[in-house]
């Protein structure tokens, strides 16, 4: 089946728009193209049937109007690069500043139709509706090239998040979060072992526990005099145990470490399995699921949230929960809500048949990559990207987690990861490491339930409980004053 010139057209754009890095502006700039093509294509036609050239105008002022939008995505492109060249982000923002106005200016171009009335060339309303046709479009570009520079400086918002983020790089913050975050994810395993009886543990919980690998004595010497005293201190059992005692703990593999922290109270899960028993679950338990459903706004009343506005229309409740992890910031606008939030990408690559099976999670110390049996599978995860809101994946990043493995397995090649897509999530990351848990003052039936970062998974039934007991009226199983939705407002 041929291919019309439309669709060829769209598959040159998209491609070259994704080797541009403007991948998420495809949809806008495939129909203003279009649009301009049509336009030109009728300026075109009206100067073969008259044989008059007057209205070429509007073409060089559509011409015009596009400038602002190619600026807008040069400044968007070089934003994006790992490090950026600051004298032509000035200089391309400049640009856009300057020939921005350009763009609504082309409405002006209907003071010109008395003077074409003169020559009688065209019928008045085709000449009309040809200059109202190239005033949208010019507009509507112009609006565009406005939305890409108040993305920019959404982004470039993280600024404050950033220095927030600093603000909470103390011992003392270590000192009052690190309990909380020891009882969400103690409550958790212990809920998860609970759901595991409910459904006959169809998402593979394993009470196993984590090794952290350290492939030298020095990280050996760091992690027993850090991480694990500070776990004993706490309540929770660390062992440092060395190669051998490691090498006990997972017999099926051969290793290369000089040691490693045992925590046997840790556990993991197969997510892929655990959504499809939970949604199970839930609906046997009555829960009403709204598929393909995106939300648009809120309606507020009287101070309070009244409904959801979304594309399968308005939802009224008593009570709403905002859970939408790095997409949560967006989700309230309208609301009067400072939520400030990172996006922290992470990828990872999973192995359908490893060389060798293991029984217990584990951490790459050094590499800061996480090793996951999952049934049969093996997923190799890791990186910690702050780059927003985005699908690019980042060749190099991938390249670090394969690079890594076989430091810590010998056994293992990056011809084992031959030919596997990774995948992509983005962590919801607030500045002091801690999730938003509770109601929010501004609007008290609307409950935070995000920013959980990489501990997403093993708080999410924690977090249930306490948002329940939230609705419900009921003390909180954890204190919620370090978790207020609150503490940046």
């Amino acid at each position: 089946m041929k291919s019309s010139p439309v669709t060829g057209t769209q598959n040159k754009l998209l491609t070259s728009l994704t080797h541009l890095g403007l991948r998420p502006f495809a949809s806008s700039l495939t129909v203003f193209t279009l649009a301009s093509m049509l336009a030109t294509a009728l300026v075109v036609a009206r100067i073969v049937v008259t044989h008059h050239f007057q209205v070429l105008y509007l073409i060089w002022n559509l011409f015009l109007a596009w400038l602002p939008l190619v600026f807008a995505l040069l400044v968007w492109r070089e934003a994006s690069r790992p490090v950026p060249r600051r004298g032509l982000l000035l200089a391309t923002g400049a640009a856009w500043l300057l020939f921005f106005p350009n763009a609504p200016y082309i409405f002006t171009d209907i003071v010109h139709l008395a003077k074409l009335r003169s020559f009688g060339s065209a019928p008045p309303w085709f000449d009309l509706l040809l200059h109202l046709l190239f005033a949208m479009i010019g507009l509507m570009i112009g609006f565009a090239s406005l939305a890409v520079m108040h993305k920019l400086v959404e982004r470039a918002r993280g600024w404050r998040w950033g220095w927030l983020f600093a603000r909470s790089c103390t011992r003392e913050h270590t000192v009052r979060a690190a309990p909380v975050l020891r009882d969400l994810s103690l409550t958790g395993r212990r809920l998860f072992v609970e759901l595991a009886a409910l459904t006959a543990n169809a998402f593979e919980l394993r009470q196993e526990g984590l090794l952290n690998l350290c492939k030298t004595q020095q990280c050996l010497d760091h992690e027993s005099h850090g991480l694990a005293r500070l776990a004993n201190e706490l309540g929770v059992e660390a062992r440092v145990l060395d190669a051998r005692q490691t090498a006990e703990l997972e017999p099926g593999a051969r290793m290369d470490v000089a040691g490693s922290v045992y925590f046997p109270v840790d556990a993991h899960i197969t997510p892929r399995k655990f959504m499809p028993a939970l949604v199970t679950l839930l609906g046997q338990m009555g829960v009403t699921f709204q598929w393909n459903t995106s939300v648009n706004g809120w309606r507020v009343e009287g101070g309070r949230v009244g409904a959801v506005s979304t594309t399968s229309g308005e939802l009224r409740a008593d009570e709403f929960v905002l859970a939408a992890g790095s997409w949560s910031p967006d989700m309230t606008r309208g609301l009067g809500i400072r939520l400030p939030l990172q996006a922290g990408k992470g990828y990872s690559l999973t192995i359908p048949k490893p060389r060798f099976k293991l029984t217990k999670s584990l951490i790459l110390t050094e590499r800061r990559v996480a090793a996951t049996p999952m049934g049969d599978q093996l997923r190799f995860g890791g990186t910690m990207e702050i780059s927003g809101i985005n699908d690019r994946i980042r060749p190099e990043r991938v390249q670090q987690i394969i690079d890594a493995v076989p430091v810590y397995f010998p056994d293992f090649t990056p011809a084992d990861f031959a030919g596997i897509k990774p995948w992509f999530g983005l962590r919801p990351v607030t500045p002091d490491g801690l999730p938003y848990i509770g109601r929010f003052g501004r609007h008290p039936n609307l409950t935070a339930a995000c920013g959980h970062a990489m501990l997403g998974v093993t708080m999410a039934p924690s977090t249930g409980l306490l948002v329940s007991e939230i609705l419900g009226g009921r003390k909180p199983s954890i204190p919620l004053e370090l978790l207020t939705p609150d503490r940046y407002a």
